[in-house]
């Protein structure tokens, strides 16, 4: 195993190990600010507080709190996505989850002018799986694709739903060129592949020398029951 595969592996490891104290150090401020909001609402409660003051507090304490919601799913879906967090199997969209995953390379691909983009269904396509895991199969695959594409590559996430499946589809302009099998794509991809398998799906590779585009698509049962 190579010097970075040991570090990255290291790193995962380090990191699970860490998750609850990570877990603690985000929730612990949310809960002081929460509080902190409470007494603010508590000092302009009085009846002789001034309305417009009162007014300001109120719209301030309100927009702070839908700031806080949001940073908690925020935060909760981040550490479910980089497996500092783990789930028991339960049902998800995937959609939601696709937009999420691909969001997280946003700024790495603008800075090396890579394009990526990201289409999904304007409907939730639900799946049951342990959000954590199909997370962490669609990071492998989109890791491969941005380590390999060259400046101002093309990287493309699309999900679709076909029958009672779902699949997701990564694609680049990468050079088609052999992956070591100690490689970290070549790594990534084997897990993915074992873990949606484990999940009723699967995933397969291609490679189209005509149009010199590589693809990956990860493929999960769809769920109907609500």
């Amino acid at each position: 195993m190579s010097d970075d595969l040991l570090r990255d592996a290291l790193r995962s490891r380090l990191l699970k190990r860490m998750g609850p104290a990570v877990q603690h150090d985000l929730k612990s401020p949310v809960q002081g600010l929460y509080w902190s909001l409470e007494l603010a609402m508590k000092g302009v409660a009085h009846a002789g507080c001034d309305e417009k003051s009162r007014s300001q507090v109120e719209k301030a304490v309100s927009m702070a709190r839908k700031e806080l919601a949001r940073l908690e799913r925020t935060s909760r879906g981040l550490l479910l996505d980089a497996g500092v967090m783990e789930d028991e199997a339960s049902r998800f969209d995937l959609a939601d989850l696709t937009r999420e995953v691909t969001r997280h390379f946003v700024t790495e691909a603008a800075m090396r002018e890579v394009q990526l983009t990201v289409t999904v269904p304007a409907t939730p396509v639900f799946v049951h799986a342990p959000r954590s895991e199909i997370s962490q199969a669609l990071l492998a695959c989109i890791v491969r694709s941005l380590d390999a594409v060259p400046a101002r590559g093309v990287v493309e996430v699309t999900l679709h739903e076909e029958k009672d499946s779902a699949w997701v589809e990564v694609s680049d302009n990468a050079p088609q060129v052999e992956e070591p099998e100690e490689s970290l794509g070549a790594m990534g991809l084997k897990v993915a592949r074992e873990t949606l398998e484990s999940r009723g799906g699967g995933l397969k590779s291609a490679c189209d020398e005509k149009t010199s585009r590589r693809s990956v698509c990860l493929r999960l049962p769809v769920s109907r029951d609500a």
